[in-house]
């Protein structure tokens, strides 16, 4: 793990370094040159989110909330109650997992659940993510255009649907080209969504 500074700024970023899962990518982050989806994404992610959590922990940083990112660490509720529960350092940290697309990146496989120590409950080849993340999450939020295109797809997906209407969730619609503005304007309101 490194740490750096946005320049200019006091902002401090950390990077995680592993030669095995992110050594030899290539200059696209999920996909190959050829345009197809790397084979091991849910593996890469599994792994980042561990380190992300553990990373807390080694540097005393406990935040409130954790913003989970899409299918990039939905991973984060999941772990955060099953393996972490226990800990005493992890406790009362909420999670927000929000949910900006609706891609096949979500499916993941039996292995990544495997490699981080979590029940893999299904007897299928691959998981939805989105499942566990939204089930395990304290809110859920969908960034979803006008036409709530996205809200529209989880609401007629049969497994996801159907957690996702049993969660506690909140739907914000968003506009199409958001400015750094409308993203602090979300970020400052984080608390109250959460206590909705």
């Amino acid at each position: 793990i490194k740490s750096a500074f946005i320049p200019e700024t006091r902002v401090q970023v950390y990077f995680l370094e592993d030669e095995e899962y992110f050594k030899p990518l290539p200059q696209l982050l999920y996909k190959a040159k050829n345009g197809r989806v790397l084979s091991d994404n849910d593996a890469r992610f599994a792994l980042f989110a561990q380190v992300a959590l553990y990373t807390l922990k080694k540097l005393y940083w406990k935040p409130d909330i954790i913003i989970c990112n899409d299918w990039q660490m939905s991973f984060i509720p999941q772990l955060l109650k099953e393996n972490y529960s226990e800990d005493e350092f992890y406790k009362d940290i909420k999670t927000v997992f929000m949910i900006h697309s609706f891609s096949n990146y979500r499916n993941f496989s039996q292995k990544s659940y495997n490699m981080i120590k979590l029940d893999y409950n299904s007897k299928e080849k691959f998981i939805d993510n989105y499942s566990s993340a939204i089930q395990y999450s304290d809110k859920t939020v969908i960034i979803d255009n006008e036409n709530k295109e996205i809200h529209k797809e989880i609401k007629s997906d049969k497994v996801i649907g159907k957690i996702y209407k049993k969660a506690n969730h909140s739907e914000i619609i968003f506009p199409k080209n958001a400015m750094t503005t409308d993203w602090l304007k979300l970020i400052n309101n984080i608390d109250s969504i959460l206590n909705e």
